[in-house]
């Protein structure tokens, strides 16, 4: 099994071009030939700058998921939109692409609840508290600047009410509950309310790389200890503080996440699509299929390459999501 677990591509793409689209990094047709499930992220902010939003966020993802739904509906044979562990199955057996709805920021929702019931409905299956900044459900990892500054406020434990509403209602969907993107509070806020094991789509390792997205050891134990999986991503900023990034760069967050975490706790979450620029050697989705063979030559064996190219977010997609379709 072969699994991304974030990318950014239905935002740039009209639903005619997401079978095929050069200027993007990923495109159904690409897919098809390196992963059998990807993660597609629906993202609600009207100002990536800032921020800062407004009302018009619950129509933004819905109209999101409609051209991602549209576009799959041209092209039956080859995808499909995963809603169950049947679908998972299914669509293996039939060699057909699967696409994962996320929602990346609490946004969405606005703040009702009701609206995780009416995504759910239309196929999302995972949702991201946050992005970077505050809304109604939590404190995002630029609302809390490190670990000794929110430490020392004490003001917050990360997650509102609101947003333990969300997670107690995922859990009983059967939706994945991704802690990308959360403050360090709010990170472990959440671990501890979520009944199911949790995903971090998309960040890598602190000790690395200090970036405010990236896990520290105990959070990286931690996720261990609760059965959760992080997504090593390739944004270049989370690799290194240099002026380049290499793929060396990349098996270096997996090779240390591997050492602290375990070999059943670290996945892939590109993030294609999500940033402008990429490690040097890394073009488009196609790496994919590199990056197996570089971990061949670094070492691992088949199973330890199966587990981090898709079979650990599979365990975590089969603890969460129904078994079949009970709409």
């Amino acid at each position: 099994m072969r699994i991304d677990c974030h990318c950014d591509t239905v935002m740039h793409s009209r639903k005619e071009l997401l079978w095929k689209n050069p200027q993007c990094h990923c495109d159904f047709h690409r897919l098809r030939q390196v992963v059998d499930i990807q993660f597609m992220a629906v993202f609600p902010y009207l100002d990536k700058v800032n921020g800062a939003h407004s009302g018009q966020a619950p129509l933004l993802t819905e109209e999101l998921i409609d051209r991602l739904v549209e576009a799959v509906a041209l092209f039956p044979e080859a995808v499909g939109i995963i809603r169950n562990q049947e679908d998972m199955l299914r669509y293996q057996e039939q060699q057909r692409l699967g696409m994962l709805i996320s929602i990346e920021g609490g946004e969405a929702l606005g703040e009702d609840l009701a609206r995780l019931d009416d995504y759910f409905h239309l196929g999302v299956r995972a949702i991201g508290l946050t992005w970077n900044y505050e809304n109604s459900l939590a404190w995002g990892c630029n609302s809390d600047k490190g670990l000794k500054e929110g430490m020392l406020l004490g003001i917050h434990d990360g997650v509102k009410h609101f947003g333990m509403a969300v997670i107690e209602r995922a859990n009983e969907l059967g939706m994945v509950v991704d802690l990308a993107h959360l403050s360090y509070h709010g990170f472990w806020r959440a671990l501890g309310v979520c009944q199911k094991p949790v995903l971090v789509s998309h960040g890598n390792c602190y000790a690395l790389c200090p970036h405010v997205r990236n896990l520290r050891d105990e959070q990286l134990k931690a996720l261990a200890e609760y059965n959760g999986v992080l997504g090593i991503s390739f944004v270049p900023a989370f690799l290194n503080e240099k002026m380049e990034q290499t793929i060396e760069d990349i098996l270096q967050h997996i090779d240390y996440g591997v050492n602290v975490a375990g070999i059943d706790h670290i996945g892939i979450g590109s993030d294609f699509d999500g940033v402008d620029t990429l490690p040097q050697g890394v073009r488009d989705c196609l790496f994919l299929s590199y990056l197996e063979e570089a971990l061949d030559k670094r070492g691992y064996d088949a199973e330890a390459i199966n587990k981090i190219m898709g079979d650990n977010v599979y365990r975590v997609l089969m603890a969460n999501l129904p078994e079949r379709n009970h709409l």
